[in-house]
């Protein structure tokens, strides 16, 4: 069972902790309070929009690689942690990218390798048809497996104690987002129903 409690003691040092040091030095500098906590890939585009978004909002941004997952990134967690308990974050947002096929969506894929949606046509329909069918379906897969692997770390993420306890006592709200690389397009994570939905629906 994956844990999100163990700690290094080393974690909080800044030369050690790759997100501890501009986390500190964003909080530090900010002329205001800071009330949100943003947690994303180093997409260029992706942290523009972001941005744009939050005009006028107080935001920290933790830009987190997603090779290397939740429950086994302790300078991540401690990270965290320690901004939660240091700071007047009061909403946090944990945004997932499509691009992001690190360690834990490798897992989701391995595991399942052939679920979601697939296409198929007739094999002589076109002599090129099979190799990109093929690609397409590969591509249906991993796409899955990095909205599930989200999801997974989503769940992880919110069971750092810190953030639990936060949350629970209705000090802290949590956000989920997804990124759409391919079309720029966010999507909203809903962790009750564990579903994706568009930001606005009609």
């Amino acid at each position: 069972m994956s844990s999100v409690t163990d700690y290094t003691p080393d974690a909080t040092n800044d030369s050690n902790n790759p997100y501890l040091g501009d986390l500190k030095e964003t909080l530090l500098a900010a002329d205001r309070p800071v009330q949100w906590l943003v947690i994303a890939d180093d997409d260029p585009a992706m942290l523009r929009a972001l941005q744009v978004a939050l005009h006028g909002e107080t935001a920290a941004t933790l830009k987190k690689s997603w090779d290397l997952p939740i429950e086994r990134d302790n300078h991540l967690r401690t990270s965290i942690e320690w901004s939660l308990q240091n700071s007047s974050i009061k909403n946090v947002l944990l945004v997932g990218h499509s691009e992001a096929i690190g360690a834990a969506c490798q897992s989701v894929l391995a595991k399942s390798p052939s679920e979601g949606p697939r296409l198929n046509l007739q094999q002589d329909a076109h002599p090129n048809a099979s190799p990109l069918l093929d690609r397409i379906n590969r591509n249906n897969a991993r796409q899955q497996a990095a909205m599930r692997s989200y999801a997974e770390q989503f769940g992880l993420f919110a069971k750092i104690p810190t953030v639990k306890q936060r949350a629970a006592s209705g000090d802290l709200t949590l956000y989920g987002l997804y990124y759409r690389a391919e079309s720029g397009v966010f999507l909203a994570y809903d962790v009750i129903e564990n579903r994706y939905r568009p930001l606005m629906e009609s």
